[in-house]
């Protein structure tokens, strides 16, 4: 069985553009814990539109989508929402 690995530079090109993505449903953020919320609701509607757009091959999209792959996913998601919610806090 063959393990798929994400460079750290390709996983930061992901964080960040993952953010920009929420960026988007930022407004639906009236307080810090809304922001998980929102993170979560949308990292695979997030993953499949940065497959659509070439950003993710084949197999990061199916990587980023296994539920066995859970740390990655959480690493992904708590970033973006520590990113968000430190601008939420500075607001």
């Amino acid at each position: 069985m063959k393990i798929h690995d994400i460079s750290e530079k390709k996983l930061n090109a992901i964080i960040e553009t993952f953010s920009d993505y929420v960026e988007n449903y930022f407004d639906e953020a009236n307080r810090p814990e809304d922001t998980p919320v929102i993170v979560d609701t949308h990292f695979d509607e997030f993953v499949d539109w940065a497959y659509d757009d070439f950003l993710l091959d084949d197999e990061d999209r199916v990587f980023l989508k296994d539920p066995d792959n859970m740390k990655i996913r959480s690493h992904i998601k708590r970033e973006v929402t520590q990113h968000f919610q430190g601008m939420l806090k500075a607001m």
